[in-house]
């Protein structure tokens, strides 16, 4: 059951009702880079990628971006919450998307 950092970002959009370009942008504006912090967290948790490729898939230049972001969200009560929340909803997907026989045979 492999997430994309795609989805994870793809999730975060859905949930908070914004653009691809205002979360790959560098905006700073709380409305986007709460979201965008929301969604490398799911990367860094959900998928086999390493803190350097999330930061630069969302264009960062470091890596220390993402661990910001995982210190962050954990800090954040309302950004747990949607974090929590899409964080299961990526799991039901991947195991929709992958057939749940598949995932009962992975045990």
């Amino acid at each position: 059951m492999k997430i994309t950092i795609a989805e994870c970002r793809k999730a975060t959009q859905v949930y908070y009702r914004i653009r691809k370009d205002e979360i790959m942008g560098p905006s700073l504006v709380r409305r986007i880079c709460g979201p965008r912090h929301v969604a490398m967290a799911l990367a860094w948790e959900m998928t086999d990628s390493s803190s350097t490729a999330i930061a630069r898939y969302f264009g960062k230049k470091d890596h220390s971006s993402v661990f910001d972001a995982v210190d962050r969200v954990t800090a954040r009560e309302h950004q747990r919450t949607a974090y929590e929340s899409m964080r299961l909803s990526l799991a039901v997907y991947a195991l929709q998307r992958d057939g749940f026989a598949r995932a009962e045979g992975a045990r």
